[in-house]
Protein backbone atom coordinates (compact mmCIF):
# COMPACT_ATOMS: atom_id res chain seq x y z
CA UNK A 1 0.00 0.00 0.00
CA UNK A 2 3.12 2.52 0.71
CA UNK A 3 4.08 1.71 -2.51
CA UNK A 4 1.06 2.33 -4.15
CA UNK A 5 0.90 5.45 -2.72
CA UNK A 6 4.42 6.56 -3.81
CA UNK A 7 3.48 5.77 -6.82
CA UNK A 8 0.30 7.48 -6.58
CA UNK A 9 2.02 10.54 -5.27
CA UNK A 10 4.36 10.34 -8.28
CA UNK A 11 1.85 9.97 -10.99
CA UNK A 12 -0.39 13.13 -9.64
CA UNK A 13 2.69 15.34 -9.02
CA UNK A 14 4.02 14.08 -12.73
CA UNK A 15 0.39 15.17 -13.85
CA UNK A 16 0.93 18.74 -12.41
CA UNK A 17 4.05 18.89 -13.83
CA UNK A 18 2.54 18.39 -17.98
CA UNK A 19 -0.42 20.71 -16.81
CA UNK A 20 2.29 23.28 -16.03
CA UNK A 21 4.16 22.66 -19.07
CA UNK A 22 0.45 22.94 -21.08
CA UNK A 23 -0.16 25.94 -19.38
CA UNK A 24 3.24 27.18 -19.81
CA UNK A 25 2.92 26.53 -23.12
CA UNK A 26 -0.16 27.86 -24.18
CA UNK A 27 0.75 31.04 -22.03
CA UNK A 28 3.62 31.20 -25.04
CA UNK A 29 1.41 31.04 -27.91
CA UNK A 30 -0.98 33.84 -26.05
CA UNK A 31 2.00 36.38 -25.95
CA UNK A 32 2.68 35.62 -29.93
CA UNK A 33 -0.94 35.88 -31.04
CA UNK A 34 -1.14 39.16 -29.01
CA UNK A 35 2.09 40.46 -30.64
CA UNK A 36 0.90 39.81 -33.72
CA UNK A 37 -2.39 41.28 -33.33
CA UNK A 38 -0.92 44.32 -31.39
CA UNK A 39 1.07 45.14 -34.77
CA UNK A 40 0.32 48.59 -36.27
CA UNK A 41 -0.88 46.95 -39.63
CA UNK A 42 -2.78 44.07 -38.11
CA UNK A 43 -6.49 44.74 -39.28
CA UNK A 44 -5.59 47.47 -41.07
CA UNK A 45 -6.94 47.89 -44.25
CA UNK A 46 -6.06 50.90 -46.95
CA UNK A 47 -9.29 51.27 -48.95
CA UNK A 48 -10.54 54.72 -48.93
CA UNK A 49 -7.82 56.39 -46.80
CA UNK A 50 -5.48 59.40 -47.95
CA UNK A 51 -1.96 60.46 -47.05
CA UNK A 52 0.29 63.25 -47.04
CA UNK A 53 3.95 62.67 -47.18
CA UNK A 54 5.84 63.76 -44.02
CA UNK A 55 9.27 62.06 -45.02
CA UNK A 56 11.67 59.90 -47.44
CA UNK A 57 14.75 58.02 -47.35
CA UNK A 58 17.44 59.12 -49.81
CA UNK A 59 20.92 57.59 -49.39
CA UNK A 60 20.01 56.07 -46.16
CA UNK A 61 19.15 59.30 -44.73
CA UNK A 62 15.68 60.79 -43.99
CA UNK A 63 14.39 63.91 -45.41
CA UNK A 64 11.18 65.75 -44.59
CA UNK A 65 8.98 66.68 -47.51
CA UNK A 66 9.40 69.93 -49.03
CA UNK A 67 6.09 69.79 -51.00
CA UNK A 68 2.85 68.54 -50.49
CA UNK A 69 2.64 64.99 -51.62
CA UNK A 70 -0.37 63.01 -51.65
CA UNK A 71 -1.16 59.11 -51.70
CA UNK A 72 -4.71 58.22 -51.57
CA UNK A 73 -6.28 54.60 -51.74
CA UNK A 74 -9.37 54.13 -53.28
CA UNK A 75 -12.43 52.60 -51.48
CA UNK A 76 -12.28 49.73 -54.38
CA UNK A 77 -9.44 48.38 -52.82
CA UNK A 78 -7.20 48.24 -55.98
CA UNK A 79 -6.48 51.88 -57.55
CA UNK A 80 -4.51 54.45 -55.76
CA UNK A 81 -3.63 58.26 -57.15
CA UNK A 82 -1.28 60.41 -55.24
CA UNK A 83 1.18 63.82 -56.18
CA UNK A 84 4.73 64.07 -55.85
CA UNK A 85 4.37 67.57 -55.19
CA UNK A 86 5.24 68.59 -58.48
CA UNK A 87 2.75 66.00 -60.52
CA UNK A 88 0.21 63.60 -60.20
CA UNK A 89 0.16 60.34 -60.53
CA UNK A 90 -2.27 56.90 -61.26
CA UNK A 91 -1.94 53.15 -60.34
CA UNK A 92 -3.28 50.23 -58.82
CA UNK A 93 -2.23 48.29 -55.33
CA UNK A 94 -2.60 44.90 -53.76
CA UNK A 95 -2.60 44.65 -50.02
CA UNK A 96 -2.74 41.34 -48.03
CA UNK A 97 -2.20 41.74 -44.44
CA UNK A 98 0.30 44.20 -44.08
CA UNK A 99 2.42 43.43 -47.37
CA UNK A 100 1.70 45.84 -50.12
CA UNK A 101 2.22 46.15 -53.49
CA UNK A 102 2.23 49.24 -55.86
CA UNK A 103 1.96 49.49 -59.08
CA UNK A 104 2.23 52.74 -60.57
CA UNK A 105 0.82 53.95 -63.61
CA UNK A 106 0.59 57.74 -65.74
CA UNK A 107 2.26 60.67 -64.01
CA UNK A 108 2.06 64.13 -65.12
CA UNK A 109 5.07 65.63 -66.85
CA UNK A 110 5.13 69.30 -65.09
CA UNK A 111 8.72 70.30 -64.03
CA UNK A 112 9.54 71.01 -60.74
CA UNK A 113 10.24 74.55 -59.33
CA UNK A 114 13.33 73.55 -57.28
CA UNK A 115 15.83 70.72 -56.88
CA UNK A 116 14.79 70.11 -53.60
CA UNK A 117 11.18 69.36 -54.95
CA UNK A 118 12.79 67.49 -57.36
CA UNK A 119 14.83 65.03 -55.57
CA UNK A 120 11.42 64.79 -53.67
CA UNK A 121 9.50 63.75 -56.65
CA UNK A 122 12.32 61.26 -57.76
CA UNK A 123 12.63 59.72 -54.18
CA UNK A 124 8.34 59.06 -54.62
CA UNK A 125 8.61 57.40 -57.86
CA UNK A 126 11.60 54.94 -57.20
CA UNK A 127 10.38 54.37 -53.58
CA UNK A 128 6.69 53.21 -54.27
CA UNK A 129 7.27 50.66 -56.68
CA UNK A 130 9.38 49.14 -53.92
CA UNK A 131 7.27 48.95 -51.30
CA UNK A 132 6.39 45.57 -50.17
CA UNK A 133 4.61 46.30 -46.43
CA UNK A 134 3.50 48.88 -44.01
CA UNK A 135 2.76 49.38 -40.82
CA UNK A 136 -0.49 51.94 -40.22
CA UNK A 137 -2.17 53.50 -37.33
CA UNK A 138 -0.93 57.12 -36.58
CA UNK A 139 1.15 57.08 -39.51
CA UNK A 140 1.70 55.23 -42.70
CA UNK A 141 5.34 53.22 -43.01
CA UNK A 142 6.23 52.23 -46.22
CA UNK A 143 8.92 49.47 -46.19
CA UNK A 144 10.94 47.70 -48.98
CA UNK A 145 11.61 43.65 -49.31
CA UNK A 146 14.35 44.18 -46.41
CA UNK A 147 11.90 45.73 -44.24
CA UNK A 148 13.73 49.40 -44.36
CA UNK A 149 11.58 52.41 -44.49
CA UNK A 150 11.63 54.36 -47.29
CA UNK A 151 8.80 56.25 -47.25
CA UNK A 152 6.53 57.51 -44.32
CA UNK A 153 3.01 59.50 -44.66
CA UNK A 154 0.95 61.20 -42.06
CA UNK A 155 -3.06 61.23 -42.31
CA UNK A 156 -4.60 63.58 -44.84
CA UNK A 157 -8.18 66.05 -44.23
CA UNK A 158 -10.77 63.43 -43.80
CA UNK A 159 -13.83 64.94 -44.62
CA UNK A 160 -15.62 68.72 -45.43
CA UNK A 161 -16.80 69.62 -42.32
CA UNK A 162 -14.22 72.35 -39.97
CA UNK A 163 -12.26 72.72 -43.14
CA UNK A 164 -11.32 76.22 -44.93
CA UNK A 165 -9.85 76.32 -49.02
CA UNK A 166 -8.62 79.20 -51.10
CA UNK A 167 -9.70 78.43 -55.10
CA UNK A 168 -7.54 77.18 -56.99
CA UNK A 169 -9.55 77.55 -60.31
CA UNK A 170 -13.24 77.65 -61.11
CA UNK A 171 -15.63 76.63 -64.03
CA UNK A 172 -16.28 79.39 -66.67
CA UNK A 173 -18.72 77.39 -68.55
CA UNK A 174 -15.99 76.41 -71.24
CA UNK A 175 -12.91 75.40 -69.27
CA UNK A 176 -11.20 75.63 -65.56
CA UNK A 177 -9.46 78.85 -65.49
CA UNK A 178 -6.92 79.71 -62.89
CA UNK A 179 -5.80 83.21 -62.00
CA UNK A 180 -5.20 85.84 -59.93
CA UNK A 181 -9.36 86.22 -59.39
CA UNK A 182 -9.67 82.58 -58.84
CA UNK A 183 -7.36 82.92 -55.65
CA UNK A 184 -9.64 85.56 -54.01
CA UNK A 185 -12.21 82.88 -53.64
CA UNK A 186 -12.80 81.14 -50.36
CA UNK A 187 -14.70 78.53 -48.90
CA UNK A 188 -15.12 77.63 -45.39
CA UNK A 189 -17.28 74.08 -44.50
CA UNK A 190 -19.34 75.07 -41.33
CA UNK A 191 -20.53 72.43 -38.98
CA UNK A 192 -24.56 71.95 -39.68
CA UNK A 193 -24.31 72.11 -43.64
CA UNK A 194 -23.07 76.00 -43.42
CA UNK A 195 -20.61 76.62 -46.27
CA UNK A 196 -19.95 80.49 -46.50
CA UNK A 197 -16.49 82.28 -48.22
CA UNK A 198 -15.86 84.95 -50.90
CA UNK A 199 -17.13 84.59 -54.34
CA UNK A 200 -14.95 86.91 -55.85
CA UNK A 201 -16.81 89.95 -55.96
CA UNK A 202 -19.10 89.10 -52.72
CA UNK A 203 -19.30 87.55 -49.83
CA UNK A 204 -21.72 84.26 -49.86
CA UNK A 205 -23.45 81.67 -47.83
CA UNK A 206 -24.87 78.02 -49.01
CA UNK A 207 -26.07 74.79 -47.27
CA UNK A 208 -24.08 71.77 -48.14
CA UNK A 209 -25.08 68.34 -47.59
CA UNK A 210 -22.51 65.17 -47.91
CA UNK A 211 -23.72 61.52 -48.63
CA UNK A 212 -21.67 58.14 -48.84
CA UNK A 213 -18.28 58.98 -49.06
CA UNK A 214 -17.83 61.17 -52.25
CA UNK A 215 -21.29 62.63 -52.42
CA UNK A 216 -21.60 66.49 -52.20
CA UNK A 217 -24.91 68.58 -53.07
CA UNK A 218 -24.62 72.91 -52.51
CA UNK A 219 -27.81 74.49 -52.43
CA UNK A 220 -29.37 77.95 -51.16
CA UNK A 221 -26.57 79.68 -52.67
CA UNK A 222 -26.82 83.63 -51.69
CA UNK A 223 -24.56 86.55 -51.77
CA UNK A 224 -24.13 89.96 -50.82
CA UNK A 225 -24.82 92.99 -52.85
CA UNK A 226 -21.25 94.99 -53.54
CA UNK A 227 -20.61 96.23 -57.01
CA UNK A 228 -17.54 95.34 -58.34
CA UNK A 229 -15.95 95.39 -61.86
CA UNK A 230 -17.05 93.03 -64.79
CA UNK A 231 -14.16 90.43 -64.31
CA UNK A 232 -14.62 90.35 -60.45
CA UNK A 233 -18.60 90.29 -61.48
CA UNK A 234 -18.23 87.36 -64.17
CA UNK A 235 -16.66 85.25 -61.79
CA UNK A 236 -18.48 85.37 -59.27
CA UNK A 237 -21.65 84.38 -61.43
CA UNK A 238 -19.47 81.58 -63.01
CA UNK A 239 -18.30 80.52 -59.36
CA UNK A 240 -21.90 80.44 -57.90
CA UNK A 241 -23.26 78.50 -61.09
CA UNK A 242 -20.46 76.27 -60.64
CA UNK A 243 -21.25 75.12 -57.21
CA UNK A 244 -25.02 74.43 -58.08
CA UNK A 245 -23.30 72.08 -60.41
CA UNK A 246 -21.74 69.80 -57.89
CA UNK A 247 -22.17 66.26 -57.57
CA UNK A 248 -18.81 65.00 -55.44
CA UNK A 249 -15.87 66.02 -54.04
CA UNK A 250 -12.51 64.82 -53.37
CA UNK A 251 -9.45 65.23 -51.06
CA UNK A 252 -6.22 64.21 -51.85
CA UNK A 253 -3.44 65.95 -49.27
CA UNK A 254 -4.35 69.40 -49.52
CA UNK A 255 -6.63 70.21 -52.31
CA UNK A 256 -9.92 69.45 -52.93
CA UNK A 257 -11.90 68.85 -56.36
CA UNK A 258 -15.56 70.02 -56.62
CA UNK A 259 -16.91 67.83 -59.62
CA UNK A 260 -20.66 67.38 -61.37
CA UNK A 261 -22.17 64.12 -61.98
CA UNK A 262 -20.71 63.97 -65.05
CA UNK A 263 -17.30 64.04 -63.30
CA UNK A 264 -16.30 67.42 -65.24
CA UNK A 265 -14.15 69.71 -62.42
CA UNK A 266 -16.59 72.86 -61.53
CA UNK A 267 -13.65 74.00 -58.77
CA UNK A 268 -10.86 73.23 -56.95
CA UNK A 269 -9.26 74.55 -54.03
CA UNK A 270 -6.02 74.64 -51.77
CA UNK A 271 -6.28 73.81 -47.81
CA UNK A 272 -6.01 76.54 -45.50
CA UNK A 273 -3.23 75.38 -42.75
Amino acid sequence: MLRIRRVTGRAVLGVGAIIAIVLSSCGDDSKDSAATASGAAAGTTLNGTSWVLSNYVDANASVTAVAVAALDFDADGSTLSGSTGCNSFGGKFKQDGSKLVITLGPTTLKACTDDAANKQEQAILKQLPLVASFTGGQQLTLQDKSGSTVLVYKPGTAGLEGTSWTGTGVNTGSAVESNALTETITATFGPSGALSGFAGCNDYTATYKTSGSDGLTITAVATTRKACDESKSALEAQYTAALEKVATYSISGTTLTLRDSGGAIQASYALVP
